[in-house]
């Protein structure tokens, strides 16, 4: 999947994409699940971003993956990836070290690179979320759709967990052997061993 944000924005962008994504129809699988967090993972991946460390180099990924594996795969326990809250009302006033006054220029600057770097994380935020939705559907996410707003409230790892959960529900309902030939009839392979979908 690739996607290239010009003149259009990066909601938009994003959401070109929802044709190339794999579609959750009926039972919610492993392999359906894998196809579309994986998906998601490289639309992430192609915005770049400031948001969350080393954002160069992974992007938004970490709001496709957990927090939990992107200090493993990162190699630090102490990054923080939660979602950055609005960067609030400029202060012309603002100090620096306490020994003089920063430039007028410097704050603006910054406060102009902070307020970017936030909204283009909303802008991944609601591509992300349409991507999802088109990917399993309204009717699958109908228990985290609020009136009105429908899914303004929520973010793309509770909807990941959510088909997630669902899945591990529909998975243990099912006979392993009606799952596994289910799979096959799908793709066209011979039955096989599932590997379990990482947990979120």
């Amino acid at each position: 999947m690739s996607i290239t944000v010009r003149s259009i924005t990066i909601s938009r962008a994003i959401e070109a994409q929802s044709q190339e994504m794999t579609k959750i129809a009926g039972e919610i699988i492993p392999e359906d699940v894998d196809a579309v967090v994986e998906e998601l993972g490289e639309v992430s991946t192609t915005t770049k971003s400031a948001y969350f460390p080393p954002g160069n180099l992974f992007r938004y990924l970490s709001m496709v993956v957990p927090e939990a594996k992107m200090r493993t795969i990162l190699g630090d326990p102490t990054c923080n990836f939660a979602l950055q809250a609005h960067p609030g009302v400029y202060d012309p006033v603002a100090i620096g070290s306490g020994v003089k006054a920063v430039p007028r220029s410097q704050i603006e600057s910054e406060r102009i690179k902070i307020s970017k770097d936030y909204e283009r994380g909303l802008e991944v935020t609601e591509g992300l979320k349409i991507l999802i939705v088109f990917a399993a559907e309204e009717g699958t996410l109908e228990p985290l759709k609020k009136q009105y707003i429908k899914f303004a409230n929520s973010i793309p790892h509770e909807m990941i967990k959510f088909l997630c959960d669902s899945m591990a529900i529909q998975v243990t309902a099912l006979d392993k052997d009606k799952l596994s030939v289910m799979v096959s009839s799908r793709n066209g392979r011979p039955p096989s061993t599932l590997s379990a979908t990482s947990s979120m």
